[in-house]
């Protein structure tokens, strides 16, 4: 993977709309007490990844209009299981993604996807991913079918280091994310003094620039 000078994934042009987002899920925004932060989180993300909440296979099934955030996204995501959840992620202190913790992040990001189909009905693991990234964008990996494809010219199956079991988690997502690790550490290896630099958020401007 030397085909391509590593730097050039640092910094884009995305980056400032990003950290907005990023600083809209941090701080005192990082939890799920104030109904107007929900809102916010849950429409900008969806709206400006392309991965909306509401954007289901059967609209019949969920209620419509500004009544779907105000009442029933803002329920469940102020009824505690989120925060329960954040709480364990920031008690770990990780800053950077350890195989260890893996399996606890991925049990994260079931639990959104568990709670997002209370809603909506549907498995919506790329919201959750997205939605995750930008609360904790040192440890989720964000799944889309971009990135997805993109993934393919790297890592077409997980490697065998990643033994734990992916099935009590959402599959699709665990199996995506371990190839995301892989890619990631092979990248570190290759470009030691730029490790720290080789985010989550770089490993997504290389798939999605070289899809």
């Amino acid at each position: 993977m030397k085909d391509f000078n590593i730097q050039d994934f640092f910094n884009t042009d995305w980056d400032y709309g990003n950290e907005v987002l990023h600083n809209l899920c941090s701080g005192d925004n990082l939890y799920h007490t104030e109904s107007s932060v929900i809102i916010a989180k849950t429409l900008f993300i969806g709206r400006i990844y392309s991965a909306s909440i509401n954007r289901v296979q059967n609209p019949a099934d969920i209620e419509t209009g500004d009544i779907f955030y105000t009442n029933t996204v803002v329920e469940k995501f102020m009824d505690g299981r989120i925060d329960d959840d954040f709480r364990m992620l920031l008690s770990m202190n990780a800053q950077s993604i350890e195989y260890d913790v893996i399996p606890k992040i991925l049990q994260v990001h079931k639990n959104l996807v568990d709670i997002i189909a209370e809603i909506v009905k549907q498995n919506d693991r790329s919201f959750a991913s997205k939605y995750l990234h930008f609360h904790f964008r040192n440890l989720f990996f964000i799944y889309d079918n971009r990135a997805k494809k993109g993934l393919r010219k790297y890592f077409k199956k997980i490697p065998h280091a990643y033994s734990f079991n992916r099935s009590k988690f959402d599959y699709e997502y665990a199996s995506f994310y371990c190839r995301c690790h892989a890619l990631q550490a092979k990248l570190k290896r290759e470009h030691p003094h730029f490790a720290d630099k080789i985010t989550p958020r770089v490993v997504d401007n290389i798939l999605i620039r070289r899809e």
